[in-house]
């Protein structure tokens, strides 16, 4: 595998490294609409550092009660940094 794929695949283990960690406690629904709503906001914010600004954010999907995905009807560049800091951004926007 050349570098560009390792790069993308520990972006993604990262991502649900997150996902899992960050989501370990119980919400109520008014706090699950708030995480759903950063989540799609760090989507967008992918899809743009992609330089994608046309392509919809697909619903976020729950998994379990603490677990969500996030997907994409296109290609798009991971960039772990800028990941990061839309997910750090996006929470301390949108949740309490």
């Amino acid at each position: 595998m050349n570098i560009k794929k390792w790069m993308f695949f520990g972006a993604l283990v990262s991502l649900m490294i997150l996902l899992t960690a960050g989501f370990s406690y119980k919400e109520n629904d008014y706090e699950k609409s708030q995480t759903v709503i950063a989540l799609r906001n760090v989507a967008h914010q992918t899809l743009l550092i992609s330089g994608d600004s046309t392509s919809p954010v697909p619903p976020v999907a729950v998994m379990e009660p603490d677990k969500y995905e996030i997907s994409f009807n296109t290609i798009v560049s991971i960039h772990p940094d800028s990941m990061v800091n839309s997910f750090i951004s996006s929470f301390d926007d949108y949740t309490d």
